[in-house]
């Protein structure tokens, strides 16, 4: 990719965590857990979509791996 390339995926990403973290926080809040599946999954599938598959991402002290 170039840095153009991985700018645009970056701001992508960061436009969507915050979009995610706003609905996760109200479905949390209404209590509504099918709701928080439903988004759990778009997020995994918006990753996948942009070649980053959540199930082999692992946090670590040093950062995601």
């Amino acid at each position: 990719m170039t840095d153009a390339d991985r700018q645009l995926m970056a701001e992508r990403i960061a436009y969507q965590v915050v979009i995610s973290s706003s609905a996760r926080t109200q479905y949390i809040r209404n209590g509504n857990p099918s709701q928080h599946k439903q988004l759990q999954e778009s997020a995994a599938a918006m990753m996948l979509a942009n070649g980053v598959d959540v199930s082999r991402v692992h946090l670590t002290d040093q950062g995601f791996r």
